[in-house]
Parts: C-alpha cells; structure tokens; sequence
C-alpha cells in the first residue's frame, strides 16, 4: 500500500480494498480506502472511513498518519480551521515528526495563524536546517492545485525553496 506515498492512489484504493475484503478488521486498509477515497475526490466517504478508523483504533501504530490524512482531507474541502485542530493535537501528541509539523505550518498559514506558521518553519529549520520546499517528503496530492495551495503555505511561512 506504499503507492499512495508515491501519489498511485487507484493502485492503492484497489490493493486497500482487495485487503479488506480479506480482512474485514484490518484498520490500515480502511484508513487507506478513506485516505485513496479523499484523493480521488470521494471526500465525504473517504473523511467518514477515516474518521471510522482513528475513533476504532486509537492504539494502532499509524494512527499518526491517519490524523495527518484527516487534517489534510479537512484542507482539501477548504475547512482550514477544522483541519488546524486535528493537525494542532497530533503535532501535541508526537511532536518528534517533522512530517505533522510541516503540515502544521502550511494549514496554519492557511488558517490565517501566520506567526504560528512562521514559528513552526523557523523550529524545523533549526531542528533539520538543510530542509527544503525541493528536498523534504512531500505531501502526495491527486489534484495539482491542492499540491500548489499546500506547498505556497509553506513557502510562504518561510519554508526555502532548495537547489
């Protein structure tokens, strides 16, 4: 199911499915199906497995991911702020991932919590301060505006450019 970290979200709803057909209890293949549903424009389903998921396995070992897929999908329809208060507590909870913080700065920007944006960028570049819009592991969008949206967030909370 790593094809939807290369942007292969049919590929991964197909493998997704065909997993849950053979596991009704898998969680990572519902969340995945959620997570696929939401890139591919199923929104409103995609955020109900999703949220399905997260509230069924609040122990799974991905849930961090699957709350970052949560507050990405609340980007995506436009609800910023509702995207900021899943992204604000999974940043709270596992603040070591540089990943959630980056999300957390462009969903801030998005916000309108620009300084909070801005603090964020400036924390990661002085945890990690080779980091770049070119050399970090992007966010994978099926829709190229929504990739552009999330990345001018971070570019714009300061986030450089790279070589």
């Amino acid at each position: 199911m790593v094809q939807d970290l290369r942007g292969g979200f049919e590929t991964a709803l197909t493998h997704a499915e065909t997993a849950l057909e053979l596991n009704s209890s898998y969680a990572m293949a519902r969340a995945m199906i959620g997570i696929c549903k939401c890139h591919l424009g199923e929104i409103d389903e995609g955020l109900e497995m999703l949220r399905r998921t997260t509230v069924a396995s609040p122990e799974d070992p991905h849930r961090f991911r699957h709350f970052r897929e949560l507050a990405i999908a609340h980007f995506m329809t436009g609800q910023d702020a509702q995207a900021l208060r899943v992204i604000n507590r999974l940043v709270h909870q596992a603040p070591e991932l540089a990943r959630n913080r980056l999300v957390l700065a462009s969903l801030s920007w998005h916000a309108g919590r620009r300084d909070a944006a801005r603090d964020c960028v400036a924390g990661l570049l002085r945890d990690q301060p080779e980091l770049t819009l070119r050399n970090m592991r992007p966010v994978r969008f099926a829709d190229p505006g929504m990739a552009k949206r999330y990345a001018q967030g971070l570019r714009d909370a300061g986030l450089p450019e790279g070589a």
